[in-house]
């Protein structure tokens, strides 16, 4: 019965946060559009042969020659681009590509960031003092540059580009550790686990990390669509290592030369960042409405 009652309130809380989340339709639009993302990221990445295409790393599979530039029809619903790619199947796998990039680079900034952040407030003193001031260095750094410079020092492939971005990303995590750290190392469940002994570190992995990252969980869409934007701005401007890797930024560059002629090869791919990106801030809006306790308890009053 106990059990019982358990997973009836873990029920009942997840239905009171989605109900939150949909009670703005525009956060519902949002959550339906990343669906198709991911749905395409999980068809292309375990079975790609579903909607027709062999090999989803590479865009060379799709020259068509004597194609050329053709306008959407019912053979091209997006039509096509330079050399002759079809361009329903080159976003279809550019989308694969941008979001398993972006997925890596989010997770790592977040753990990076939410560790230096709570390090840094957790022991104050010249621990915050150093680890905030080279956060502040990084933070200052443009991830074009960091990519330039870290190209130019190591090699210009994909691995350097992720990096680069993860060292651009991560302060935004630190910071927003550090100033929730501040609150919790005051916490009545802190002060209780340093009272009966606890070391700092276990302090820190069970009652600060935990209440840390769920209050940045709100953050990861938004930053996630950053990470993807970052990644299309990259590849536009030439920076990104291999031509023959689709991805969105690197399409929407294809099109370029042909913009005045086939508008289409341009706007169709730089639609779908607009609408990564769009997708993402209203799901993490939606999450900052889910996860704010005065939401929450409103919420819990008019159920109850």
């Amino acid at each position: 019965m106990e059990t019982e009652s358990c997973f009836t309130k873990i029920a009942h809380d997840i239905s009171l946060y989605f109900r939150i989340f949909i009670s703005n339709k525009m956060h519902l639009v949002g959550l339906v559009i990343i669906l198709f993302f991911l749905a395409d990221t999980a068809i292309l990445q375990f079975s790609p042969w579903l909607v027709g295409i062999s090999n989803p790393n590479t865009l060379s599979t799709d020259y068509n020659f004597n194609v050329g530039l053709v306008p959407p029809s019912a053979a091209y619903p997006f039509g096509t681009t330079y050399l002759g790619i079809n361009l329903l199947t080159a976003v279809l796998k550019a989308i694969r590509i941008d979001v398993l990039y972006a997925i890596p680079v989010v997770i790592l900034a977040a753990l990076l960031g939410t560790f230096v952040g709570m390090i840094a407030a957790y022991f104050g003193g010249i621990f915050d003092e150093i680890l905030m001031r080279l956060t502040d260095v990084f933070f200052s750094i443009p991830y074009i540059v960091l990519v330039i410079a870290l190209g130019a020092a190591i090699s210009r492939n994909f691995t350097v580009i992720s990096l680069s971005l993860v060292i651009a990303f991560f302060p935004l995590y630190a910071k927003y550790a550090r100033s929730s750290t501040l609150i919790i190392k005051n916490s009545n469940m802190v002060l209780s686990s340093k009272s009966i002994g606890s070391s700092n570190a276990r302090t820190l992995i069970h009652h600060v990390f935990p209440n840390v990252i769920s209050s940045s969980i709100s953050q990861f869409a938004l930053t996630f669509g950053l990470v993807i934007g970052a990644f299309a701005t990259i590849a536009f401007i030439g920076l990104a290592p291999n031509g023959n890797v689709p991805e969105l930024g690197y399409l929407t560059s294809f099109g370029l030369q042909y913009i005045q002629i086939a508008p289409w090869a341009v706007l169709i791919p730089s639609l779908f960042i607009v609408l990564l990106a769009i997708s993402l801030n209203l799901i993490g809006d939606g999450m900052i409405d889910m996860l704010d306790p005065y939401t929450v308890s409103v919420w819990k009053r008019k159920n109850y």
